[in-house]
C-alpha cells in the first residue's frame, strides 16, 4: 500500500501542475476576451451617444 502511494505521488503532482497551468491560461484568455468585449461596448456606447447628440 505504501509503495503504491509513493508510486502515484509524482503523477498527482504533475496533474495538479497541469491543471493549475491550464486554469491560468484559461483565466488569461477570459480576461482578454472580457477586455475586448468591454472595449467594443464602450466604443459602441460612445458612437451611440455621438449619434444621439447630432
Amino acid at each position: 500500500m505504501f509503495f503504491w502511494f509513493t508510486q502515484h505521488i509524482p503523477r498527482l503532482k504533475i496533474f495538479k501542475i497541469l491543471t493549475f497551468r491550464l486554469s491560468i491560461s484559461y483565466t488569461r484568455i477570459f480576461l482578454i476576451l472580457f477586455k475586448s468585449i468591454s472595449a467594443t461596448r464602450e466604443v459602441a456606447s460612445s458612437n451611440l451617444s455621438y449619434c444621439h447628440e447630432e
